[in-house]
């Protein structure tokens, strides 16, 4: 005697749908995935309502306006992925910012030492991606004389958006071990159409506080606040010289 059986299989292959209220969403830069999920659901015929299984697959890197554009993907019981992609624009996004508050005048050294040492001393921060120290990048671009060297700092976040920011370093025995002018920072960022003065960044003279009016201080600066860019101004004092570069932005 001999029994069979017939089994009917319905084969699932129906992806389920994810579904934005928006076309756009407008967040801070410092959102976390449950922020860039708001408005954010998912259906499936079978297993009804995923919306807290959906996950961000990826973000793409910077585009205009402050806009990325995320990838959000979800999976049904039967392994079916559905997935879907909308623009998100960062309200308080700003590039990376850049560093230097020691000295950035040296002693005679190699090439490769003085880098070294720059290096230790810069340091870079994002809004989103916080301190991204390690991925500064140094580049010579010019000596001059043995005395200056030109050099280019570069940083990127993780949405690929560069900062790159001339320096001027100085070579300078006597002048490394007893500088006759220092600043507060050698690095300094001024939002556009904003006052700026060079003599409010001195922070010593010749050993002494800045007095503010600095008698004996040469100060050559072209920095247009009006204009976005980068400036360097030149600090001298006697024998000794200091860089600033300025962001304007």
């Amino acid at each position: 005697l001999g029994i069979s059986f017939r089994y009917n299989v319905t084969l699932d292959r129906v992806s389920p749908q994810i579904q934005c209220d928006s076309e756009v969403l407008e967040i801070s830069v410092k959102a976390d995935d449950s922020a860039l999920l708001a408005g954010v659901t998912a259906k499936d015929d079978r297993d009804g309502d995923l919306t807290d299984q959906i996950m961000v697959q990826g973000i793409s890197r910077l585009l205009t306006d402050d806009t990325v554009r995320i990838t959000y993907v979800v999976m049904d019981s039967s392994d079916n992925i559905g997935s879907c992609t909308r623009s998100v624009r960062f309200t308080d996004y700003e590039r990376p910012r850049l560093q230097l508050t020691q000295l950035p005048v040296y002693s005679t050294y190699t090439t490769d030492n003085v880098m070294a040492d720059l290096f230790e001393s810069l340091s870079a921060e994002d809004l989103r991606d916080g301190d991204i120290s390690d991925q500064i990048q140094i580049s010579v671009q010019q000596a001059i004389d043995d005395t200056e060297i030109d050099v280019s700092v570069q940083i990127t976040n993780s949405l690929g958006d560069s900062e790159v920011v001339p320096l001027t370093i100085v070579i300078d025995n006597d002048g490394a071990e007893n500088p006759l002018v220092t600043l507060d920072e050698y690095i300094t960022y001024v939002d556009v159409g904003s006052a700026f003065d060079p003599k409010d960044c001195v922070s010593t003279l010749n050993g002494s506080p800045s007095s503010g009016a600095n008698p004996g201080l040469r100060i050559d600066s072209q920095v247009d606040t009006a204009v976005p860019g980068a400036y360097q101004i030149r600090y001298q004092y006697q024998s000794f010289t200091v860089y600033q570069t300025v962001v304007v932005r």
